[in-house]
């Protein structure tokens, strides 16, 4: 980290709104100083990019075409809560579940590779954009332990 000189901060506008061109006098090299809002904005837009890039294209279109459509459906009392499928631009079916829903798209013939099923309630952000998970660990009591029914109750 570089700190700047009293006479520099001078120079700084108190919000910086648009990156600031910096120019190295001995070699003319520019460089561009942004605030830390523009740094996380732009890190949350390349991460966005970089999630819909390696996403199927068809997966894609159906995840635009429910997020286009989702504000509509969520005025629609019936529909909030339910689950949708979408091939490509088109809604093809509701259901309360996602296997049910999952079901239907084998009966129609829709490949995984061209569809999305979306949850109808609010959404903070598109679903292309990633989700931030917290890492952490987990207290496991051996008493709470999970078993087969081979394994019969645990005690």
């Amino acid at each position: 980290m570089i700190e700047l000189t009293e006479e520099q901060v001078q120079t700084i506008p108190a919000t910086v709104a648009e990156p600031m061109n910096v120019v190295d006098p001995r070699t003319g090299k520019r460089f561009f100083l942004i605030g830390e809002q523009q740094l996380d904005d732009w890190e949350h837009w390349a991460a966005t990019e970089e999630s819909r890039a390696s996403i199927a294209p068809g997966v894609l279109r159906s995840m635009e075409a429910f997020w286009r459509d989702l504000q509509e459906l969520l005025t629609r009392w019936r529909r909030r809560g339910r689950f949708v499928l979408y091939h490509l631009e088109r809604q093809i079916a509701f259901g309360r579940s996602i296997p049910a829903l999952e079901q239907e798209r084998i009966r129609r013939g829709i490949t995984a590779e061209d569809c999305y099923i979306g949850h109808v309630v609010p959404h903070h952000e598109a679903p292309w954009v990633p989700e931030e998970m917290e890492i952490g660990l987990i207290e496991f009591d051996d008493k709470e332990a999970i078993t087969t029914p081979e394994q019969g109750e645990a005690h």
